[in-house]
């Protein structure tokens, strides 16, 4: 029979090779050259705006965090386009400012990545993550007064400023937007979490109590 030391040792080595697999998996790629994209749709070089697009973050949730600020995560992808609007795949030097407003009736102030916004990031390939946080306490308590914000309170916007390395410029911006929200775990949640911990708990001092008594009957 396998002892209680070398099933832990076992399962701290699984956990360790996951963690390892999910952080290669997760990786981004380096992304596509200008000429690359160029020749995946066939156009010139000066359409350069035209042949980026842009994926945001979408709807960001910010839930309650342990010092009771509330935070969210947020990934932009910027991509070349291709001739249907289909994406090719992630570009190089890439450049995009973020901004995050609230809503009317909505007294608080957005961070982004911990600063005040509006901020730029990049440049990067392919992808990039930023965080929103609100210091404000019961941020999900708070009703905005704009009847068209369907529940948010407040809203995000990105757009590309360069890719490929160089600046864009236009009367046509590439941005996507999405709305803030503010959610507290719930209860539930919490219970369920808790009577899971609970149960492992007690398996493992169980195992321990039985491995001891072997122990003492040897």
């Amino acid at each position: 029979m396998v002892s209680l030391n070398k099933q832990l040792r076992l399962a701290a080595g699984v956990g360790l090779l996951t963690a390892t697999l999910m952080s290669t998996g997760s990786a981004s790629a380096a992304g596509l050259t200008q000429t690359a994209c160029e020749s995946a749709r066939g156009v010139p070089a000066p359409r350069v705006r035209n042949e980026v697009g842009l994926l945001s973050a979408g709807d960001i949730v910010m839930t309650l965090q342990p010092d009771g600020s509330f935070q969210g995560t947020g990934v932009i992808e910027v991509f070349c386009k291709g001739p249907t609007g289909a994406d090719l795949g992630g570009i190089q030097g890439a450049k995009v400012q973020i901004s995050a407003t609230p809503d009317a009736g909505v007294a608080t102030t957005f961070l982004i990545n911990n600063v005040t916004g509006p901020v730029i990031i990049g440049p990067f390939d392919s992808s990039a993550t930023f965080t929103l946080t609100s210091h404000t306490p019961n941020l999900n308590l708070q009703v905005s007064a704009d009847p068209n914000a369907d529940g948010a309170l407040g809203s995000h916007t990105e757009t590309v400023i360069a890719a490929f390395g160089q600046n864009i410029t236009g009367d046509h911006p590439i941005s996507q937007d999405g709305g803030i929200f503010a959610a507290t775990p719930e209860l539930d949640s919490i219970a369920l979490f808790g009577t899971g911990a609970m149960g492992m708990i007690g398996y493992a001092m169980m195992r321990m109590r039985a491995a001891r008594g072997r122990r003492e009957e040897s």
